[in-house]
This record gives C-alpha cells, sequence and structure tokens, in this order.
C-alpha cells in the first residue's frame, strides 16, 4: 500500500486510481484468516487460504502494522484537502473514512504481545502454529529490522517501553567510528525501517546507519565491486528453478559467521541509503547500470561476484529477476528522497508514534561494549576450487564395514551397496524385494552365460568370482565393472532426471579371438508396497502381484490395491537392446520353475540353459527374469538396457517405458542425470568430498552398522523401551543420526548435519535428526541459540518435530536414562566433539575394525579315504496313501517323507509342534521357526514363508575335522544331497540321515508343559575308524516380533553351560529371557552373524573352518546365536546329544529348565510323554467310515491340527498371526467337545473377558499386550451365544451362565471408522456368562429399513466389509444367524425366569422372520445382503 502512495505522491497514478488500489487492498486483507490479529506468513493467492506451515512473523507484522499507520495518514490527509478543495466529494470521503476505520480496527486487533516474552523482555522471531508455540529464537539487538515493531507495540502499548533498553547497543569500531553491530551486518537490518521511522541527527540509530554506510563502502572499495550488500536473491537455483534468498553482509557489522564467503550486491540496498549519500549513490547505481542491471522493469534483483557460484572465466552473474518487496522499497526510498521524507512525516505525526518519538533521540554512548575488534582479512576476490562431482572407486569388497551409493531424482531412489546388493524404490514403495536379514542374494540382478565354455556370471561382485573388479560410487552413477574370462562386464545405474524411470546399463565387451555366444537373463523379486508390508507377510503381499505380457516385448507388473483409498501400482519392465539377438525374447514369472529346487547360487533355468515358459497367470511366488542371447564378436560391445517405469496409471507407466526404448536417449539420460545431480549439488551447497562422506554416512543409516556396537557395549545393559521416545516426539520407526554437542566452537559440525540431512531428503531418503545439547544451565543458552539459528539459516524450521524431521534436546531438560535409550537406538551416533563427519566416521570406522577378533582357521588333517559312503534306504512302499513323496504309517498317526538328490518336495511340508505357551515350525529341512507366548511378536527365531528357498533359522552343521567335509541336517543346504527320512507324529519330528559314513538321528518336540524346544540328536558311526566331528548350532533369532527390528539389539552371556540371550530394545515380553544349552559342553559361541558366515553364504559359513567361534556377545552386530561342540565317535559307537533352545519368565527358571534337559534321559522321558499324551488324546473319539483317508484325518490330525495349530499357536507356515480370534477360537473348539469338553469352556470365558460393556467384542486380540482390534463385525459377538447354548446342549450344564467374568474398557468407534487397533484393558465391573451373552443378542438386534440385521463391516464373510460400512446395509446370513440364536436361547431365558426378554425375543424372531422370507427373498432364492446404496449385493 505504501508502494500505492508512492505512486501517487510520485505523480504515476491519480488520487482516485489510488483510493481504489489502497480499498481494493485492504478488502483483500480483511477476507484473510488472522492469528490474534496477526497475518500469517503465506497464503494461496487463489482461495485466500493460509499455507503450511502456518508461521506468523514478528518483524513482517511490525512492518505490516506501521506502514498502516503511514497510509492512515496518507487518508486523513487527503480527506482533509478534499474537504477544504472539493466540496462536492462526500462518496469518496465516506470511502476513506471507512479505510481508516479498517486500518484502525486491524491495527487495534493486531496483538504484539503474544510474540512477546515478558522474561526475556524480547520479542520471538515468531509463532509456529503447527507446534503452537513461540520460536526460541530472539531479536535482541537494537539494530535490527524488528526496530519498527518494537516501536509499533510499544506505541499501542501491547509491551512496556522497557523492551527498548532491553535491545544490545553492542558497538563495533572503524576508523575511530563507532556504530551498533547487527545479527547480518545488511543495509536491509539498518536501513528499512528508515523508510517510516525518524533518524534524529546525531541520535544512536543516525549514527549507526551512518556508519553502516560508510563501511559498506568501504567494503566495497577492497573487493573491488560496487557498495550496497544486503539479504537478497543470488544466482543459485532450486530444483524447480527458482533463484535462492539469504542474507548478505559486512563482516564486521554482522555476529553471523561466513559473510565474507559471499559478495552480492542488491540495487534496493542503494535505494535505502539515498537519504543519506544521495550523490554516491546515484553514482554507484550507475555503475551497476553499466554492469547489466538496469532493464525495462528497474533495477534487477542482484549482481553475485561470489567466485564459488560463477562458472569460470566469468566475473559477476546478474540475477534476472524481480522481487515486490525490494521494488517496493526502492520506490519509497525514491519518494522520500524527492519529497522530503514524506512517509517519515506521515508515519510520526500519528498521536501513539509521536508519544514515543523520545525513544528515537538516544544518543552515542560514551563508554560501550565494543566487538569485533579483530576484522575479517578483507581480500580481493580470487578463484576458488569448487569440485561438486566425485568419483569413488574400490577394486576389492570390504565386508567389515558399509560401503553403498544412493542415487535418487527427489521420487526414485536407488540404493545399492558395493557388491551389488541393494533396492529400488519410488516414493517410499519398494521396487524390488530386499531385507537386510535375509539369508539369500537380493536385489536387481543380471546372470550372463557364455555358451561356448559354460561359464557363468554375475553383473555384480555377489557372486565373488571375478577375475578382476571395480566398483565406481558417483552422485548421480553406481558402476560395477568385472571381468569374467575374455568378457569384460560393465554396469551403470542411473535414476532418470525428470521420470520415475530406472535404467540399468550392460555393456558387454569381448576381449578374446572368437565370437561368444552369451545368454543374458536379469531377475529381481517385483514387491510393489512399503517395506513394512513385505516383512510382515511376504507370502501373503505375494498375491496381490500380477503379470502382462505387453506388445514389443513390454512385460506390466501390477500390484492390486487392497484398500479404498489405495491406488493401484504398475512397473512396466523391458530388457531393451539394438543390437541383434539369437532367438526370442524369454521371460519367466513363477519363481519355483526360474529357481528350481537345487537351492544353488545359479538359478537352474541359467545354469541348464533350459527355455523359459513364457506364461502368464497367477502364481504364489512371484519374480520376474527376462532372458535375451546374444553373439558378440572379438573386440565388439554390446549394449543391453534394463528399463523400469513405474506410475500409479497404466497408460503413463508404459509411455515412459517406450520413451527410453532407444539408446541415443538412454545415453542422453545419462548425461541429464549427472547435469541435474550437478545442479542440485550448487543448489545444496555441497562439495564433492561432502558428498562423498554423506553418502558414507547415509550407507550407516539405511544398512545395519556395526559401528554401534562401540556405543552400544558403553551403554548400560538394560531394557530400553521405543515407546519412551514418543514424549519427544521421535517415533523410532525411522533411521536416526544423533549428535551430541556441549561445545558451541563445534556448531559447524551442527551446520554439516544439516546439510546432510537435506542431501538425504533431497534423495527421498526419510531420517530423525536429533542433536542433545550439552550446554551447562545458563541464562544465555548461547549454545541453544546457535542451534535453532543454523536450524532456521538453512531453511528447516518447519521440519522440527515432525516425522522424519529434526529435533533438539537440551540434556538438563531430559531423563539422562532417555538420553541412553536415544544413544542405543541411534543407527549412527556421532560427539560433536570428534570433529568433521569426516573425521569422526573414520574415527569410528578405525576403532571398530580394531575389535574385530582374528580367528584362526583350522587345519585339517591330510583326508583318509573312508570305506564306501552308505546310503540310507527304507521302505516306503508299505505306507498308505503313498505319493512319490510320503504316506502315512499305518495306524495312520504318523507321515513318513522321503526326499534326496533327485526327489524333492514340491513345496515346504510343515509341522507345527507345541503346548499352550511354546512351540516350534519344522520342515521337510528342519526350517521354520519357534515362539513362546505369541508366535508373531514373540518369534525367537525367525518367520520364513518362502517355500521355493525354505531357508532354515535354526540349522545344524557338521564337519568332519579329518576329512574336511562339512554338511547339515538341513538337507537343502547340502551340494552333495542323500536320502533323509522325515517322520511326523503326533507331537514330534523324526530326521534321519546317512552322511560321510555318520548315521544321523534328529528327534525334535516341545514337552507337554515346558517352554523349551528340545533336539535329540543321534550320531553313530558306521565305521570302524574313530570320527572327531565338530557340530555347530546357528539360530537367526528374533526374539521379539520380526528380526528387522531385533536386528543389533541381542546381546548373548554365556553361564556355566548355558547361553542366555536378551533383546534389549522392546516394549512387551520384558521380563522373557531366552537361553540355549546342550548336554555336550559348549566349547564356544557367538552372537555376531557375521562373523560367523564371514564373506560366504548359509549353506557354507565361515564358522565351519575357524578354529572356534569368537564368544562374541552380539551386541550391535547382525544378531544371531550359534554355540560350537565337539563330538568325538569311537568305532562303531552311537551318541546321543541334547540341543535345547528355550525362554522363561526368570533366569532361575531357565536355568532350572536347562539343566533338566541337558541330561539326555530327561528329553527321552518327556518325548515319550509327549507321544502317549497325544495318541491317549486323539483316541478317545474314533471314527470309522468306508473311506480311509477320511478316516485317517478324523482320527488323529484334524483334532491335533485345531489344538496345536489354530488353538495353541496360531500360526502357520504360510501365515503366523499369533492372536486370537474372537470368532474363529470359538468355532475351533464345537468340533472338540467330544475329545475334551474344556477346550469348549475356557474358550467362551476367553470370549467373555473380551467383550466391551456395550455388548461388542474384539474381532481379535494379544492377550500378552493387551492390545486388540474393536470392529463393526456383526456376526462376533453371536458366536459366543452360540457356543454357550452348544455347550450346555452337550453338558447340560447351566452353572455356566453363573461364571463372572470382565469386560473390556474402551472407546466406542467414532462414526466413519470401520475399526482401531489399540489397548483394551480389563475393566472391573464382572458379570455372569448369561448377561454377557444378553449383552451380545441385544446389541446384534439392530435393523435396517428392510427389518434386517445391519451388516457393519462384514458379518463372517470378511470380504464384505464395505457392503454396510455406512451403518445402512444389510445383511440376509446374519438373519439367519439371529434367528438360530433367539430360537436357540429364548428356552434358556425361560428357564432362567426372563419373561420379559422372552416376550420381546419372541417379536423380534417373528419380525425377523418375516422380513426374511419378503424382503431377503428374490423368489427364487435368498438374497445375500442389501448395501449402504440400498441395492441387493447382487446387482453390485
Amino acid at each position: 500500500m505504501l508502494a500505492i502512495v508512492s505512486a501517487y505522491d510520485l505523480k504515476y497514478i491519480e488520487l482516485e486510481d489510488a483510493i481504489e488500489r489502497i480499498s481494493k487492498t485492504l478488502e483483500t486483507i480483511q477476507k484473510l484468516q488472522k492469528w490474534n490479529g496477526h497475518l500469517y506468513n503465506w497464503y494461496n493467492t487463489e482461495t485466500l487460504e493460509p499455507l503450511n506451515p502456518r508461521y506468523v512473523s514478528t518483524v513482517d507484522n511490525g512492518n505490516f502494522i506501521g506502514y498502516l499507520y503511514t497510509v492512515k495518514q496518507f487518508l486523513i490527509n487527503v480527506e482533509k484537502n478534499l474537504k477544504l478543495s472539493a466540496p462536492n466529494t462526500s462518496r469518496y470521503i465516506e470511502k476513506i473514512n471507512q479505510m481508516i476505520q479498517i486500518i484502525d480496527n486491524i491495527i487495534q486487533n493486531t496483538d504484539f504481545s503474544v510474540l512477546y516474552s515478558p522474561k526475556k523482555r524480547l520479542f520471538s522471531i515468531g509463532f509456529n502454529i503447527e507446534e503452537n508455540k513461540l520460536t526460541n529464537s530472539y531479536y535482541d539487538l537494537l539494530a535490527s529490522e524488528a526496530r519498527q515493531a518494537s516501536l509499533v507495540a510499544i506505541a499501542k502499548k501491547d509491551i512496556p517501553s522497557k523492551h527498548w533498553n532491553s535491545l544490545s547497543r553492542t558497538l563495533t569500531s572503524l576508523k575511530k567510528y563507532k556504530g551498533l553491530v547487527s545479527w547480518s551486518g545488511t543495509a536491509f537490518e539498518y536501513l528499512m525501517p528508515n523508510i517510516n521511522i525518524e533518524q534524529y541527527e546525531g541520535s544512536l540509530l543516525d549514527e549507526a546507519c551512518r556508519f553502516l554506510i560508510m563501511s559498506q563502502m568501504e567494503y566495497a572499495k577492497k573487493l573491488g565491486i560496487p557498495f550496497g550488500i544486503s539479504e537478497a536473491a543470488f544466482n543459485l537455483r532450486d530444483l524447480n528453478n527458482n533463484y535462492q534468498y539469504k542474507a548478505f553482509g559486512i563482516p564486521w557489522l554482522g555476529l553471523k559467521r561466513g559473510l565474507e564467503d559471499d559478495m552480492v550486491v542488491s540495487p534496493y540496498s542503494v535505494f535505502l541509503s539515498l537519504n543519506y549519500v544521495p550523490k554516491q549513490g546515484i553514482e554507484n547505481l550507475k555503475l551497476l547500470e553499466n554492469e547489466g542491471m538496469n532493464s525495462k522493469y528497474g533495477f534487477y534483483e542482484s549482481i553475485d561476484y561470489t567466485l564459488s557460484r560463477l562458472k569460470y572465466g566469468k566475473k559477476y552473474e546478474t540475477v534476472k529477476t524481480y522481487m515486490a518487496h525490494h521494488q517496493g522499497l526502492s520506490l519509497l526510498s525514491i519518494n522520500n528522497l524527492i519529497n522530503k521524507n514524506i512517509l517519515v512525516k506521515r508515519f510520526m505525526k500519528n498521536p501513539e508514534i509521536e508519544g514515543i518519538k523520545i525513544l528515537l533521540q538516544e544518543r552515542m554512548p560514551e563508554k560501550a561494549i565494543i566487538t569485533k575488534e579483530k576484522k575479517e582479512k578483507i581480500e580481493k576476490l580470487k578463484p576458488k576450487d569448487y569440485e561438486n562431482y566425485t568419483e569413488k572407486t574400490y577394486s576389492k569388497i570390504n565386508y567389515e564395514l558399509n560401503e553403498a551409493n544412493t542415487i535418487s531424482n527427489g521420487n526414485y531412489t536407488i540404493c545399492t551397496k558395493s557388491n551389488g546388493e541393494g533396492f529400488s524404490k519410488y516414493k517410499g514403495i519398494l521396487i524390488n524385494r530386499f531385507k537386510e536379514t535375509a539369508d539369500k542374494k537380493q536385489g536387481i540382478i543380471f546372470y550372463i552365460k557364455n555358451v561356448s565354455n559354460k561359464r557363468i556370471w554375475t553383473n555384480i561382485p555377489i557372486d565373488k568370482r571375478q577375475d578382476k573388479l571395480k566398483v565406481s560410487f558417483t552422485p548421480s552413477e553406481t558402476k560395477f565393472t568385472r571381468t569374467d574370462g575374455n568378457i569384460e562386464t560393465k554396469t551403470k545405474i542411473i535414476a532418470c532426471a525428470n521420470d520415475p524411470v530406472e535404467i540399468r546399463r550392460l555393456e558387454l565387451k569381448n576381449n578374446g579371438n572368437m565370437e561368444e555366444t552369451l545368454e543374458i537373463t536379469n531377475y529381481f523379486e517385483p514387491v510393489l508396497s512399503k517395506p513394512e508390508q513385505d516383512y510382515a507377510h511376504q507370502a501373503f503381499n505375494n498375491l496381490f502381484i500380477t503379470f502382462e505380457n505387453l506388445e514389443k516385448d513390454n512385460i506390466l507388473v501390477k500390484r492390486k490395491k487392497r484398500g479404498v483409498n489405495d491406488k493401484d501400482i504398475y512397473l512396466a519392465v523391458n530388457l531393451y537392446t539394438e543390437h541383434e539377438t539369437v532367438g526370442d525374447f524369454e521371460y519367466e514369472i513363477n519363481q519355483e520353475k526360474f529357481l528350481g529346487k537345487r537351492n544353488t547360487l545359479i538359478p537352474e533355468l541359467v545354469e541348464d540353459s533350459k527355455p523359459y515358459s513364457k506364461t502368464m497367470g497367477l502364481v504364489t511366488e512371484p519374480c520376474l527374469a527376462t532372458k535375451r542371447t546374444i553373439k558378440i564378436k572379438p573386440s565388439e560391445t554390446i549394449i543391453i538396457d534394463l528399463i523400469l517405469s513405474i506410475s500409479n496409471n497404466k497408460e503413463e507407466a508404459i509411455s515412459a517405458l517406450e520413451k527410453y526404448k532407444n539408446e541415443k536417449i538412454i545415453t542422453k539420460a545419462f548425461e541429464v542425470s549427472r547435469a541435474k545431480v550437478e545442479a542440485e549439488n550448487i543448489y545444496l551447497g555441497l562439495k564433492g568430498k561432502e558428498v562423498e562422506t554423506y553418502q558414507k554416512l547415509l550407507s550407516y543409516l539405511l544398512f545395519h552398522n556395526p559401528l554401534r556396537k562401540l556405543v552400544l557395549e558403553r551403554l548400560p545393559k538394560r531394557i530400553y523401551s521405543q515407546s519412551k521416545l514418543w514424549k519427544y516426539g521421535i517415533s523410532g520407526d525411522l533411521p536416526i543420526l544423533l549428535l551430541e554437542i556441549k561445545d558451541i566452537n563445534d556448531i559447524y559440525v551442527v551446520k554439516e548435519c544439516l546439510k546432510a540431512y537435506e542431501f538425504f531428503k533431497n534423495k527421498d531418503i526419510k531420517i530423525d535428526l536429533v542433536i542433545i545439547n550439552e550446554e551447562p544451565n545458563s541464562y544465555d543458552s548461547y549454545l541453544k541459540y546457535e542451534i535453532e539459528d543454523a536450524i532456521i539459516n538453512k531453511q528447516l524450521a518447519y521440519l522440527k518435530n515432525i516425522f522424519g524431521g529434526i529435533f533438539t534436546i537440551c540434556k538438563n531438560e531430559i531423563d539422562l536414562e532417555d538420553i541412553d535409550l536415544l544413544k542405543f537406538k541411534a543407527s549412527v551416533f556421532l560427539k560433536a566433539e570428534s570433529g568433521s563427519l569426516e573425521t569422526a566416521i573414520t574415527d569410528l570406522e578405525e576403532e571398530y575394525l580394531k575389535t574385530i577378533k582374528n580367528i584362526g582357521i583350522e587345519e585339517n588333517e591330510p583326508t583318509v579315504e573312508t570305506e564306501k559312503e552308505e546310503e540310507l534306504e527304507e521302505n516306503m512302499e508299505e505306507l498308505k496313501y503313498y505319493n512319490e513323496y510320503g504316506g502315512f504309517s499305518e495306524n495312520g498317526l504318523e507321515y513318513k517323507i522321503k526326499i534326496g538328490k533327485d526327489n524333492k518336495l514340491p513345496t515346504a511340508w510343515s509341522m507345527i509342534l507345541a503346548n499352550p505357551k511354546f512351540g516350534t515350525l519344522v520342515t521337510q529341512n528342519i526350517g521354520g521357526f519357534t515362539w513362546h507366548k505369541n508366535s508373531r511378536l514373540n518369534r525367537l527365531s525367525a518367520w520364513n514363508n518362502e517355500p521355493v528357498l525354505d531357508i532354515p533359522s535354526e540349522i545344524i552343521y557338521l564337519k568332519d575335522k579329518e576329512n574336511g567335509k562339512k554338511w547339515s541336517l538341513s538337507n537343502n543346504l547340502n551340494d552333495i544331497q542323500t536320502n533323509s527320512y522325515i517322520t511326523y507324529g503326533l507331537g514330534f519330528v523324526n530326521f534321519k540321515n546317512i552322511y560321510n559314513g555318520i548315521y544321523q538321528e534328529l528327534n525334535i518336540f516341545v514337552p507337554k508343559e515346558d517352554t523349551v524346544k528340545i533336539n535329540i540328536l543321534n550320531l553313530k558311526n558306521l565305521h570302524a575308524k574313530k570320527r572327531k566331528l565338530k557340530l555347530l548350532y546357528y539360530i537367526k533369532d528374533v526374539l521379539g516380533e520380526d528380526e528387522i527390528k531385533t536386528n543389533g539389539n541381542i546381546q548373548l552371556v554365556k553361564e556355566a553351560n548355558v547361553i542366555f540371550a536378551n533383546n534389549l530394545y522392546k516394549d512387551s515380553f520384558k521380563r522373557c529371557i531366552p537361553y540355549i544349552t546342550t548336554s555336550e559342553n559348549i566349547r564356544s559361541y557367538t552372537g555376531d552373524k557375521k562373523s560367523f558366515i564371514g564373506s560366504q553364504s548359509i549353506k557354507n559359513p565361515i564358522a565351519l573352518d575357524l578354529v572356534s567361534l569368537d564368544n562374541s556377545s552380539g551386541l550391535g552386530q547382525n544378531s544371531c546365536i550359534a554355540i560350537e561342540l565337539e563330538v568325538e565317535l569311537e568305532g562303531y559307537e552311537s551318541k546321543e546329544i541334547s540341543i535345547v533352545f528355550g525362554e522363561e519368565e526368570s533366569k532361575l527358571d531357565a536355568k532350572n529348565t536347562a539343566y533338566k534337559y541337558s541330561k539326555i534321559t530327561n528329553c527321552t522321558q518327556e518325548l515319550n510323554k509327549e507321544k502317549a499324551f497325544w495318541y491317549e488324546l486323539v483316541s478317545r473319539v474314533q471314527v470309522k467310515t468306508p473311506i480311509e483317508s477320511i478316516n485317517i484325518m478324523l482320527n488323529g490330525w484334524a483334532t491335533y491340527q485345531t489344538i496345536v495349530s489354530r488353538l495353541w499357536s496360531r500360526t502357520g507356515y504360510q501365515q503366523s498371526g499369533g492372536a486370537i480370534g474372537f470368532r474363529d477360537q470359538l468355532q475351533d473348539t464345537i468340533g472338540l467337545k467330544y475329545t475334551d469338553i474344556n477346550f469348549m469352556k475356557e474358550q467362551i470365558l476367553i470370549a467373555c473377558r473380551h467383550q466391551f460393556i456395550e455388548g461388542d467384542v474384539e474381532h481379535w486380540w494379544h492377550d500378552d499386550i493387551n492390545r486388540g482390534i474393536r470392529t463393526r463385525f456383526s456376526d462376533d459377538l453371536l458366536w459366543l451365544c452360540y457356543l454357550v447354548y452348544e455347550y450346555i446342549n452337550f453338558t447340560g450344564d447351566y452353572t455356566i451362565l453363573e461364571e463372572e467374568q470382565p469386560y473390556v474398557m474402551g472407546e466406542l468407534l467414532p462414526d466413519g471408522v470401520d475399526e482401531r487397533y489399540d489397548v483394551y484393558l480389563e475393566s472391573k465391573q464382572k458379570e455372569n456368562v448369561y448377561t454377557h451373552c444378553i449383552r451380545a443378542i441385544d446389541r446384534s438386534l439392530n435393523f435396517g429399513e428392510h427389518g434386517l440385521p445391519k451388516i457393519g463391516s462384514g458379518d463372517w464373510n470378511d470380504g464384505l466389509n464395505t457392503v454396510g460400512n455406512k451403518q445402512k446395509g444389510e445383511s440376509i446370513w446374519l438373519g439367519f444367524f439371529i434367528y438360530n440364536i433367539l430360537e436357540k436361547f429364548i428356552p434358556i431365558c425361560e428357564k432362567r425366569g426372563d419373561i420379559s426378554r422372552v416376550n420381546e425375543y419372541n417379536i423380534k424372531k417373528e419380525n425377523l422372520k418375516k422380513a426374511l422370507n419378503t424382503a431377503g427373498w428374490d423368489g427364487r432364492w435368498f438374497r445375500r445382503a442389501y448395501m449402504d446404496n440400498r441395492r441387493t449385493f447382487a446387482e453390485a
């Protein structure tokens, strides 16, 4: 508005135009949302809505109100003049009076006290609406752009006048002159307030402004540039090509560091000085005009002389943009110059301002604090080295430290380790399967086979068999170059700059003398979901992947959306080449067909050169393998490009794919990608070495960080809980970079971390940056302010205290235990006192390497030829229903399986062994997992539902110490596979095998009562010569829900012959103590998976060749539990060994159980008890039908599986939920009433305890953590009534109705919410089972407009969850169920004398019967349901 006034003053516009413009501006201001009268920083110019983050600036609102005072006086003068000179202008006068009133209202309603700290007597820089608090940074200097805000607030009496005296008057000196210092030393801070505020000659402020102008001229003279330095846009653009903006100032005037690093001159700064030095100012503007700064709309924003931002050979760069407020300030300055401070006079004429003008007349103090006596040395501008693109190369892989490269276009990110493994993701969606703890090679991999010599290799060094290797990491590319025989394979990976497209270019060069034929296959497992979904349930996640074969050899992978608000995801893929190919393009989407059953490093189709199926369809284990065959001549180089294009839109994914199917375009894409990254690094102010440091840091944040060991070993060994982070706003779900700082001189490390954080953010990598301020308590809190200023100066304040944001915590304001918790959880913990990030990381790496134990490799005695290898043979033909894999025993209670080299099971066949608290799942490969209390939330070993590979999480390895032969009892891990026989019996699994002249028999079971898994291993020497064996028992431990969450947090401690394991980071099952023991002496152990496997694989871990394990606790390392035993067998001797893996709630109980089962006799006795228990239980009910297979299932297996898998374990190979289902487990007990009625009774009482007082129930829950899900399922609650009737009808026992049980408590679901997973605690209120049932029935009698019961979010068919979730849909099936319940329960009500309820239920039953036979019947069939939109389900 002052620009409008000035335009009028300078005769650019007429009065009428000026009045109209001011009126419209005020009209718009009135429409804007405000906070305590203050305007927000940003608004949407179309909707006028405030933009996030909502923020109120003190200085901007102070200037705004100050300018309104000036506009008000302008309008008052206009009104007076109109009355005198033009009597017939009442319409204008009325409008002007209205505007004056509006201005007065705005001024009065703007409350500056809310931005003021009475304690500090200072203004905060502003108020953060999102955080609902003042920003913890304050304007404490008199020479400040907030000077007008202070003056106006005092004038309005919003704050006391003593605030003015609280502003610092610190001085500096130059050539015997003195002047006030400011924060940034800018012209803006000193001169901008003078647009309105009068400068009394000789006053402190007047002298300060003159001193500023003298300093500007002196500084510019030394640099050889025009003067005029202030905040401005400069020669750096962001990713959207917008110029960046910051403050530039005179180094000796500004307290801010680094002012001497930039040289930017802005013309508006010169205009601000015209009132003081009009002649010199105009001459200076002419210099700028000669530099090409003046154009059509006036002077450009600025001219940038900073050499680090200039192209080679250039002296400056013109910033060709116009900023409205700087143009306005220039116009206002001209107005004041020409019209003799007309704006100042108008402002000062306001009575409120005139009343405090004494504050402006303060004189320069004779005695003052002088600062910055040591001035920065000013030198002429010299060229600087500014390398922003470097290349880091490796010739071998370091398996001890992390080396990785992350490249990204901002949405599509590719993270690759130096061995080639890694993942790609798009906006949080994982492209390829990757789980760091997995025991297989992962990533997007090329297999290359030389047909002539049968040599097979990969494009990356995961196979470790290359002749020569070079790995190169650059900011825009990841490159691998390897030589295998006469073929050089080069891989270059980029994320395209402007599209969500990934390109992996394969360049193959034939350095030989003969033409070669190469078969090239690319392979990966598509995921297209968030990683957490895949970790939780891989097999289920796979079901949503479909494939489509498009034209031009394009393959489309689709993830079908699950929820109403989800979107389909499409990945278009092409293995593209312009080179001539041999044969057709081939592809395979079935992982089992591609990998085969050999479980070797090389997929079967690649190894055998078998044709790919080239079929589309639904598969349960999807992959995508694409193949091309080419011929390559001597010295020829051919190119093959894998192109991946992703989108939520099918056409867009395909279009982007087609765009890049051109070698030249792809080559250009590599160039553009580099150019964009270089521009980004310039924008972020990053040099190449800094990028290398941040990439190194990122490798420790994204992947498991072995350096954590150094931190964790120094922390107290106690349980740390993630939930205790939440009070600080830190979720604990993201990697945490934790920095500890206590010395203000180390603030540069904070700034480095902020730059790193910004670098990560630019690559779409979310982390939490947590800064702990260790500064001792002090009033000044200098370090605190420095940290806040660093965040603000990086323009990152809006990211404070949000998910994936920046958190600052004062050590003296936080519990010391929580400090330890942050250190424990941090992916990377650094101390600022350790120096720069590069130094700190390097020092940590060196310190860590010193801790690695160098365990020697054992030397085997010379190989001695053994007698002829025996093969175990058993007659399988006599088994019932033998199917080439296995069959049932004579009594049907055992299922026997044979597997061998040529006899593999089609998938994983599993068996569950359990008691009510503890269990284990076993497969034919002795795979599976073990749990205690909850098969999902407290897994002791890792659950794996990958049936193609079925990699075990508990493995027994053996090694003959004489001949060096190594093998495992897990058949699929052996290269040489002999016949193995597995028996699945009720309560046990038996495994038999002969290998290397050793008969091996393993019995696995879970005792009836103890929480422990027992392995009884019988080893028999089939030869006369004494044998020395090394035995390793390996566990991929979890001790929680998933190994990805607990990895590195587990500590092993050995006491006597027991290894105790403890997960130190958990919120539940805190008292549980896992352990492992054995009947033999534990010779050594380790908790470090890396030291156990080394750079090898789970099939052949390095531990088999080590002299011993390293006895490491494993804390901070990749977790495992492994023990080493030494076994000697005399000729023909047999030895039984127990290996015990369990968990107890106290160490004493653990020791007692461990001791008990370290005795073989106790193990054998308990195994016999287990077999007898199950034989007796299943024998209680015997069924005879003409079909023997039905008899076998009903007379043992159905009962066993229902109890063990459904009731006790609630798990299976494909799905492991662990939760108790209200409906499901009640239904499970119906058939068990003939075996043991107590199963049903106990489940009824359990169900009652999970009913809400309102009558509805938890759909499922986890007892051990009191968490469950409250839903709108309409049938769950009725199953309680159904089971109670069944129990009474079967037993005649009505006393169950009197059993009193509590409810659970919880908030009702609000409208529009179908379910809520939460903590639901037991209530104090108890009622009998009868009342529980009545509450359930009454709750269900909720009918819709057709007289049918409302379906809610499902009625037994969970798939109907959206049919009636708006509370209008009705269910015919549910109507029949309720009718049946009423029919069964009315007699029970009669027996109890509840006559009123009998009458009510009879009426309801008859009404329901009528509705079912009318609205529920379509003339031929009963309908299924009515939907919320009143249409029948069939019509939908």
